[in-house]
Parts: structure tokens; sequence; C-alpha cells
């Protein structure tokens, strides 16, 4: 038997006895090699399929396996980015609410601050106008009888001064220090501008040396709701 290739078909004839050829490719006639010819291809077209699915199974097995992998990572990135970032906005805000609170206590601090300094100023006011203050301002003048130096007082108090220093100098003989021209910038009192000392009793220091005493008891008693 020969087998031949005619105008794309595979075609089959068989030779008789006396080598005539027989044709056996009428319709619906398939010969055993074409039939053969046709399992084999039909057998490799299954196993390249077959093939085929197992390595786009294993192709889609290991691109899940890589998405899930690159999904966890991004997954697990964005969730310490997130954390991360809730950590550093808690720092941003407990860093701000330290800063706010530092600042009301400032405010607090210096609204208390204007308060006191009002009082006080409310008090060397008041001090100027008591005679028992100009009474202790003089026997503090007249400790200083025989002391080398100038008094020096406020502009607004200078004929009071030279009033008591004229009244000190009968008493002493002549022996008080003279008041200077030249006023001092200060709330009230004297200060004593000597030779080798200098007496400072001007009202400002007998206020800020009281302050000093008495300014915890005050912000205690005073500021204690606040």
């Amino acid at each position: 038997m020969t087998i031949e290739k005619t105008e794309g078909r595979i075609t089959g004839q068989a030779k008789s006895e006396a080598g005539t050829p027989t044709d056996k490719t009428g319709p619906g006639k398939i010969t055993p090699a074409v039939e053969r010819l046709k399992s084999i291809q039909q057998h490799i077209l299954e196993r390249a399929n077959a093939e085929a699915d197992e390595v786009r199974a294993e192709g889609k097995a290991r691109a899940e396996r890589i998405v899930s992998a690159g999904r966890e990572r991004i997954e697990t990135g964005t969730s310490d980015d997130i954390e991360r970032l809730k950590t550093k906005l808690a720092a941003e805000a407990g860093k701000q609410l330290a800063i706010l609170r530092a600042r009301h206590r400032m405010q607090l601090l210096e609204q208390k601050t204007r308060i006191i300094d009002q009082v006080f100023r409310n008090v060397a006011d008041k001090l100027l106008f008591n005679d028992r203050y100009w009474a202790l301002l003089r026997g503090r003048l007249k400790h200083l009888a025989g002391h080398e130096g100038t008094i020096r007082c406020r502009a607004e108090h200078a004929e009071t001064f030279a009033k008591i220093l004229d009244e000190l100098n009968k008493e002493t003989n002549g022996k008080m220090p003279p008041l200077g021209e030249e006023p001092v910038s200060i709330a009230g009192g004297f200060v004593l501008e000597g030779t080798s000392f200098d007496v400072d009793e001007s009202l400002d220091a007998e206020l800020a040396n009281f302050r000093e005493k008495v300014l915890p008891e005050l912000i205690q008693k005073a500021f204690a709701d606040v």
C-alpha cells in the first residue's frame, strides 16, 4: 500500500494482485494509516493540552502565591505604616498638648503676676498717704545721722524730705546727710548714696522683700481654685 498527498488530503491506494490500483478513498472511507495518523495527532494534542493545562495551573498557582505574598507585604507594610503614623500622630498630639498646657500655665501665671503686681501697687499708693509709714521713714533717716553721703528721693517727695531733714538736723546738731538735688526713680522712701556704702530704704525694696516672703502663701490663698 502507498500513501500520497493530493490537494491537501491524505489518500491511500491498495493494489490488486494484478497490480491495478484499487481506490479506497470514497466518501466516508478512511484508510487505517490516516486513522492512525489522526489518532497520533489527537494524542499529541491531548498531551500538549494536558501539559499546557499543567503549565497554566502551575503558572496560575505561582502567580497566586506571588500575588498573595505581595498582598501580604503590602498589607503588612500598610499596617506598619499605619502604626507608625498612629505613633507619630500620638507623639505629635502629646507634644502639642504639652505645649498648650505649658502655654495655659504661662498665661495663668502672667495673669496671676499682673494681679499681684496691681495689689502691691495699691499697697504702695496707700502707704504713701499713711502717717505711720512717714513716721517710720523719719526714724530710719535719723539713724543715718553722722553718715557721709547724699539722701535722694522721688521728685514729688523732695519738699517733704527737706522738711524732715531740717527737723532732724535740729535734733542731731546738723549731723544729717544733705538732700541731693537729683531725684531717683522710686515709688517712695529714700536712698543714701554714701562714700563707702549705700543704704536702700526705698518703698520698692521694702515691697520686694515683703513680696518675696508672702508670695507663696498669697498665691496659694488667692488662687487656690485656679
